[in-house]
């Protein structure tokens, strides 16, 4: 039983450190991100808020928003841009992503933006309803 455990862990261990870019990649990742934020913040008609473990860029121009994560963040570095419009009466927002960092991680955050969203929105839709 003892060894089987271990063959897990030292398989989940190797598998990890493969899944795991080298030092050199990580430092370039990080540079692509720390230039991404530099973008945000010397554009103009950005608005800024720091949200914890993401820097949140309001586009209110375009009705987008940018959050672009800091390092803690389970799919650091990455950036995902939320889009709200309008197709046939109706409001929708749509959110994708993309990133240097666990694309597991990414694609959970990006579907659980696009689910909070359209519960948002199918509540709103409800209660414009109601008599």
């Amino acid at each position: 039983m003892h060894r089987a455990i271990a063959l897990v862990l030292c398989l989940v261990v190797s598998v990890s450190a493969m899944a795991q870019p080298s030092e050199e990649k990580r430092a370039a990742y990080e540079k692509e991100h720390a230039d991404i934020v530099k973008m945000f913040r010397t554009e103009t008609g950005f608005e800024e808020i720091d949200r914890g473990e993401v820097l949140q860029f309001i586009d209110s121009k375009q009705s987008r928003v940018f959050l672009v994560t800091k390092p803690g963040h389970p799919a650091h570095p990455a950036v995902i841009t939320r889009q709200a419009f309008e197709y046939k009466g109706q409001l929708f927002l749509k959110s994708g992503g993309m990133g240097r960092g666990d694309q597991n991680a990414l694609e959970i955050w990006v579907n659980y933006l696009n689910s909070e969203a359209k519960a948002v929105i199918d509540k709103k839709r409800e209660e414009a309803v109601k008599p």
